[in-house]
């Protein structure tokens, strides 16, 4: 993976605009639209909340913590506080992220200034904040064999859906872009599989 360092607005901008052409295919009339993921401390990895958590233990009851049963209890829970119930696995997922559970998925947005506002926001300045940089066509091209990017509960990433259980692919929803991630955690991490011309670093 590339990282560039930089010290200013103006030069990180200037780094967006050559990543974006150099990940577009020669010869095309369209170019790539660059997914962005900001960190307060670029030496953290790119893992999903789910993934960050330590495996279970060897205590009673360590195993019953995981994806499934905290997917179950999730949803006996939020009826009381939703408006509208999720209609698939998926949708659920997306919920659970946005109120901050850990998941399989990992958020990106498609805005560079957003990225660099979540790698500032918390940054203390003992490290380097980085913002992550993603072709989600690279990606998928690895993972699902194709350049496409499908809709979260297409079959193509049904090897991804909750339940399933690796490695990455990107998927879309009516909120955002994630990074979807199979299996458990501790497992292969993404910043491993990750690695490669499709995914730059800008600090």
């Amino acid at each position: 993976m590339t990282s560039v360092p930089v010290t200013s607005l103006v030069a990180f901008l200037s780094e967006v605009e050559p990543i974006a052409q150099q990940f577009t295919p020669p010869g095309v009339d369209w170019y790539v639209s660059p997914w962005f993921r900001g960190h307060a401390d670029i030496g953290w990895p790119l893992e999903p909340g789910w993934h960050r958590q330590a495996p279970p233990g060897r205590k009673k009851g360590d195993a019953w913590y995981n994806e499934h049963n905290l997917l179950q209890e999730f949803k006996l829970d939020a009826p009381r506080y939703l408006a509208a119930m999720p209609a698939t696995d998926w949708e659920w997922l997306f919920v659970m992220q946005h109120y901050g559970l850990p998941t399989r998925l990992l958020d990106w947005t498609e805005s560079a200034l957003l990225g660099l506002y979540f790698a500032l926001r918390d940054h203390d300045r003992g490290t380097d904040a980085g913002v992550w940089v993603l072709n989600p066509w690279w990606l998928n091209n690895r993972s699902l064999g194709g350049l496409v990017l499908p809709g979260a509960g297409e079959p193509a990433v049904r090897p991804w859906a909750p339940r399933a259980a690796g490695s990455m692919a990107c998927c879309q929803s009516r909120s955002g872009q994630c990074t979807a991630r199979r299996g458990s955690p501790r497992r292969r991490g993404p910043s491993r599989y990750m690695a490669g011309s499709g995914v730059r670093s800008i600090r």
